[in-house]
């Protein structure tokens, strides 16, 4: 042990002069550039060797292949299960599937993957209400004019943000239910 490192670090240079003294020091040499440094480790106690295995502490194990379906059970599902058929539409929820043969050509509007349509409303801080309409493929200005008629349809007054790299429209106001029907109707 150097001078320099009990100068240095003198409560660290005392311990390992203490440790030194009662257990002997595992030493291991190395080179850098040409020099011989000696690495003093960890202290080598002779208890260590007679350490038994972690195996033998454990008792034997048993893999039982029939009773993995309990297990099974409580893992939840990778993918989303596809919609059981019902009898009547709307269900007692209010959910209605996706009607193809009302869907325009032009442009199409993917459900989520919970089978929900893809209408979010948000209020800002400043008390602004919007609902964004995302995963729209297609012919977005198509929609919005689509949209817009709807709207005047209904006497509902509303202005619409098309956002053609994100793929979504917003529209201002909290007309939620306006643009779920509307969608509903295009058979989405």
């Amino acid at each position: 042990m150097s001078a320099s490192m009990i100068r240095s670090f003198p409560k660290i240079g005392r311990k390992l002069m203490q440790l030194e003294r009662h257990a002997p020091i595992l030493t291991q040499t190395r080179s850098i550039n040409d020099r011989q440094i000696i690495d003093k480790t960890v202290p080598y106690l002779a208890e260590e060797e007679k350490k038994v295995s972690p195996d033998a502490e454990y008792p034997d194990v048993e893999i039982l292949y029939d009773e993995f379906k309990f297990v099974e059970r409580l893992i939840p599902a990778k993918t989303i299960p596809s919609v059981p058929e019902h009898e009547v539409y709307p269900t007692p929820s209010g959910w209605v599937p996706p009607n193809e043969s009302l869907q325009p050509s032009e442009y199409k509007v993917r459900r989520t993957r919970n089978h929900m349509l893809p209408c979010y409303y948000t209020k800002h801080f400043s008390g602004r209400q919007t609902i964004k309409v995302k995963h729209i493929y297609g012919d977005i200005w198509r929609l919005k004019e689509d949209a817009t008629k709807y709207f005047k349809t209904k006497g509902v007054r509303c202005e619409i943000q098309v956002h053609e790299i994100g793929r979504f429209v917003r529209f201002r106001g909290n007309v939620h239910e306006t643009v779920s029907k509307f969608l509903l109707s295009k058979g989405f």
